[in-house]
């Protein structure tokens, strides 16, 4: 039988900020149901999907329908995800972290049919009961759903989140200019955001809580303020990233009392499904605590000019959040000297290989509407493929494409000064640290 849990638990980032790591620390207490990571991330896609479906073509739900659209949208569940290095899991990082298609359906098809009617937090807690019983792992009706809301859409958040009776929402914050180190670095590695204005996309996540760089739309993300006022049964809280690696005990019993769960062993330590798990590739390997992570700088992304540009930037969630406050004199720079200051690039943004990265796929972006003969640009396409219009045109088109190329990079600078001074205008006059979450502790 499908358990009747009606209280879940939300972990909250705030741009690279831990929640990996929180989600481990809490993922093998008796008392809460989890799943890997961001595996989920995309459930509530796959029911706007299901019921679009049977909606559209007047059908029943189906197991077939329904099994079709979880493989598309949960597909790191049955795969080794190496990103987060799940095929390097347990004490001498020889195991790997996944589950059968078919022996995860199967139970999923039993907690199915303990439901006269599917709806949303049936999806959820099958989903999260099935996978957990692929490691033998059952649960009471008295236990948490960890879920990652992972700076997701607030409607996306909140459908799931009104399924339950009792919602726990659990901020991890980090000092905001390193963070922002942490994200410049993620966005120069992943290549899908390459054509992003880097600076102007993590400033507009961190301090203006808007993401600008997600491959659909753009959306307000609620990294640092509730999804929903505090009420009887949803309550907001925050902790910091830094105190969870100096003084991890005290963090995790403060958790264990606002969840009113025993405080057990099993809290102190980095695990997926039991198995000891090692950080992201891209981050500094580590299980569990290591206040190493904390003290990294990012120089090869963030010099010390930069990193004191976005202190300043910055000095409401520095306030709030306990990370230091401003003096006179660092007061009066920012009323008088920050909007000069930001006109100076920022090291990330002359990074040669981000550069050259843009450049060739500006280029390769080009050539491919020309060699694939796009109707707007037939003509010269056609004269390309002739020996003497090449000779004559290919300069020429060559020309037009540098030229294009260095007018984004200009206006993407013009456009990402634009933003920082309206930011830098809009933290002078406006104090939105009175709507920030509040502190567990």
């Amino acid at each position: 039988m499908l358990p009747n849990i009606q209280k879940i638990i939300f972990i909250q980032n705030y741009g690279n900020s831990g929640s990996s790591l929180l989600q481990s620390l809490l993922d093998n207490h008796p008392k809460i149901m989890s799943i890997p990571n961001l595996h989920v991330v995309e459930l509530y896609d796959a029911w706007l999907k299901i019921t679009e479906i049977v909606k559209k073509k007047k059908i029943n739900m189906t197991l077939d329908i329904i099994r079709q659209i979880l493989e598309n949208h949960l597909g790191k569940l049955f795969t080794p995800y190496t990103e987060e290095c799940f095929h390097e899991m347990g004490e001498n990082k020889d195991k790997s972290l996944y589950v059968d298609k078919d022996v995860f359906f199967s139970h999923f098809a039993i907690c199915l049919q303990s439901q006269k009617n599917l709806n949303l937090r049936h999806l959820v807690v099958s989903v999260f009961t099935a996978y957990n019983l692929c490691f033998d792992k059952k649960f009471d009706d008295d236990c948490f759903i960890l879920y990652p809301a992972h700076t997701r859409p607030i409607h996306y958040v909140l459908d799931i989140c009104q399924q339950f009776q009792k919602a726990y929402f659990l901020y991890i914050v980090r000092e905001p200019s390193q963070n922002m180190g942490s994200v410049f670095k993620r966005m120069h590695d992943i290549k899908m955001y390459g054509n992003y204005n880097v600076v102007k996309s993590i400033c507009s996540e961190i301090l203006n809580e808007y993401v600008l760089y997600w491959p659909i739309n753009n959306y307000h993300c609620y990294n640092k303020t509730p999804y929903h006022d505090d009420t009887n049964n949803i309550v907001s809280r925050y902790i910091r990233l830094e105190d969870v690696h100096k003084t991890p005990e005290k963090i995790m019993q403060e958790i264990s009392n606002w969840l009113d769960i025993d405080f057990i062993p099993s809290l102190m330590q980095s695990t997926f499904m039991g198995l000891l798990w090692h950080n992201r590739k891209q981050a500094l390997r580590a299980n569990g605590f290591d206040e190493n992570i904390i003290k990294q700088t990012y120089p090869d992304y963030v010099n010390k000019f930069d990193q004191y540009r976005l202190k300043l930037l910055s000095y409401r969630e520095r306030s709030y959040f306990n990370y230091g406050t401003a003096n006179y004199l660092e007061n009066l720079i920012y009323i008088l000297l920050l909007p000069l200051l930001l006109l100076y690039p920022f090291k990330v943004e002359y990074n040669h290989q981000r550069f050259f990265f843009n450049m060739k796929n500006h280029m390769n972006f080009w050539l491919n509407i020309v060699i694939k003969n796009d109707m707007k640009y037939k003509k010269i396409g056609l004269l390309l493929y002739h020996p003497i219009g090449f000779c004559l045109l290919y300069p020429l088109f060559m020309f037009f494409i540098y030229g294009h190329f260095l007018i984004k990079i200009f206006y993407s600078y013009y456009d990402s000064r634009k933003f920082l001074w309206q930011l830098w205008y809009k933290k002078l006059f406006h104090d939105d640290s009175k709507n920030y979450v509040k502190p567990l502790c």
